[in-house]
């Protein structure tokens, strides 16, 4: 019966991982709508991982190599379960079931290793108003609250920080094996630091509370190895990922942007200053530590005074993070400091039990801290939820145009950019720009949407999917409505007037309509559509179409030939392709192939 209400009590915050996942993945609309980067970076370098096609991966960034690996294998379940068809041309055709599949498991993940840290909790007989401060680190922020609807590599920090509380009450509590500790320590930090680099201050938490020199060196060898074996998949690209940490250092903007200048001291001070504008309970925190290490240090019991070099390592971890993010702010980057919240509560119970003699007086100045950061998460998340409600409401009117309105008949002219649209094709085409070899996917793309053209930085050049080159000629001049999104920070303009200047070298009337309009976000559908197209256009200019009359030329041979005919419909069904798609492409093929 004491083993079955431990369960039951242990169970509680588990739920409520549960019971909020639930209405996350309710309340929100899909990922392609509200968050395409990095969710679809990571679902295509995931399906890469998932068909073993390691040197596919082409996002190295973070690098983020555990999370594509973790990827691909709920991936590769899902698709055990309920595939349907080639894997790849399924998560094409169904990335939102893939994504839902991924932000489920997380979920269940946390949620079955906050029970393992309760169970974990009173086998070594802590109470439990103390197991509840690790068991609760996902509530003491609201950004890692609302990180529950994204699937990104943030949201798997909570993860790894979990597995260390586990590693941590199963051989660091009490200091009972000190060397498996720093041993599987090193493993977990290691496994943060390849999933994001701004996971680095929190690796000094195991050195905090490892006594010796030797397990330290045990615990910087575990990492080191454990390291280069978790980013396995991109170790011949770990060169590319070097040089983009260096360019972040030495620039002050974003992703390696900005001015050559290693320290920008008012930015970062202006960033700082935002970061205790957004997180003043990071500031109480920052207080709380300081009068703690004062108390300590004036303790002569040597047990207590130990802990002031604790308390001190927090302020250090806390100053790393808020360094490493003001030089390139954006405040989901504190994650890996917000997750440790639970951990430092529960560290600072651990102290306040030597210092105060009455039970009830600890457990009330315990959980102080606490339940002001509980409340302080409870009231953001009350105050962000109408701006959150608001934009998902913009959103869905404008997918549900999209959904009702526009058809696959219908082509897509899409800027490959990291920010949302109401149109999925917009999101994988993100995903595709950091994926290698991607024309090997062109197939699978096609037979999902034959319709989609994408710009490529290059007013001379459109490309079906990031992939095989195409006229943008001959798109206009099937007369098909030929759709771009507008946002303020899209270049829209410059596409449409691509399809003006192809409409031009063609003598091609064009009908060029705002469809959908939103005044408040200023985001528009622009529909273009050539009124004076048939099938037997003519270039304006000879010389500056020789490469579309040749590809138009190999498309009426390819249709006037029945032995090619066959061969190319025996090659649309094996790639599972429409064999219109496959005749373009076999004519752009023999087109370039005469290079």
């Amino acid at each position: 019966m004491k083993s079955f209400k431990q369960k039951l009590i242990v169970s509680i915050f588990p739920f409520l991982v549960i019971i909020w996942g639930i209405f996350m993945l309710t309340f929100f609309d899909p990922f392609y709508s509200k968050s395409s980067d990095p969710e679809f970076p990571y679902l295509v370098n995931g399906l890469n991982c998932a068909t073993l096609k390691f040197n596919y991966i082409g996002h190295i960034d973070h690098p983020g190599t555990p999370f594509q690996v973790y990827n691909g294998i709920i991936i590769r379940i899902t698709h055990f379960v309920s595939g349907k068809g080639n894997i790849a041309r399924d998560v094409f055709a169904r990335p939102e079931h893939y994504l839902n599949a991924i932000s489920n498991s997380l979920i269940l993940l946390q949620s079955a290793l906050m029970f393992g840290i309760g169970l974990l909790g009173f086998k070594r007989k802590i109470p439990f108003w103390q197991v509840a401060f690790l068991q609760a680190s996902l509530f003491f922020n609201e950004l890692l609250m609302w990180l529950f609807c994204r699937v990104n590599p943030d949201r798997f920090f909570e993860i790894v920080v979990y597995i260390f509380i586990l590693i941590y009450l199963k051989h660091g509590y009490e200091n009972r094996s000190p060397r498996k500790f720093a041993l599987w320590s090193g493993t977990a930090m290691a496994l943060g630091l390849a999933t994001k680099f701004n996971f680095l201050p929190v690796l000094i938490l195991p050195l905090l509370l490892i006594d010796t020199n030797k397990n330290r060196l045990i615990y910087i060898g575990s990492g080191m190895v454990s390291f280069f074996i978790f980013i396995a998949p991109i170790i011949t690209k770990f060169d590319e990922y070097f040089r983009f940490l260096t360019s972040i250092f030495k620039h002050d903007g974003l992703y390696g942007g900005g001015e050559s200048k290693v320290l920008n001291f008012q930015k970062m001070t202006d960033s700082t200053f935002e970061i205790f504008r957004l997180n003043p309970e990071l500031l109480v925190l920052i207080i709380v530590l300081i009068v703690l290490i004062v108390i300590a240090i004036r303790k002569k019991n040597k047990g207590i005074r130990k802990f002031s070099f604790l308390f001190a390592g927090y302020l250090f971890i806390i100053a790393l993070q808020i360094l490493m993010v003001s030089k390139h702010f954006k405040n989901y980057y504190l994650a890996p400091t917000f997750i440790i919240y639970g951990f430092m509560f529960f560290t600072i119970s651990n102290f306040l039990s030597g210092v105060m003699k009455k039970q009830n007086h600890l457990i009330l100045v315990s959980n102080i801290l606490p339940l002001l950061f509980i409340l302080a998460t409870v009231t953001k998340v009350i105050n962000d939820y109408p701006l959150i409600s608001q934009q998902i409401d913009h959103r869905n009117k404008i997918s549900a145009f999209v959904d009702t309105k526009i058809t696959k008949a219908d082509y897509w002219f899409i800027e490959p950019t990291w920010e949302s649209g109401p149109n999925v094709e917009n999101a994988i085409v993100y995903g595709l720009s950091y994926c290698g070899h991607r024309d090997d996917y062109l197939p699978q793309l096609m037979s999902v949407n034959p319709n989609v053209i994408t710009y490529e930085d290059n007013t001379e050049q459109v490309k079906l999917w990031r992939g095989e080159s195409v006229s943008l000629d001959s798109i206009v001049a099937t007369g098909k409505n030929i759709h771009i999104y507008s946002t303020p920070g899209r270049h829209a303009s410059i596409l449409v007037q691509m399809v003006k200047d192809a409409a031009s070298r063609n003598n091609l009337e064009l009908s060029i309509d705002t469809v959908f309009s939103d005044r408040e976000t200023q985001n528009e559908i622009i529909k273009i559509k050539a009124m004076n197209s048939n099938s037997r256009w003519t270039p304006n200019s000879i010389l500056t179409n020789t490469r579309q009359q040749k590809i138009e030329e190999y498309v009426r041979s390819i249709k006037s030939t029945p032995e090619w005919l066959e061969k190319v419909k025996q090659k649309a069904v094996q790639k599972n392709i429409p064999l219109d798609s496959m005749i373009l492409l076999d004519a752009i093929y023999m087109t370039d192939s005469e290079k």
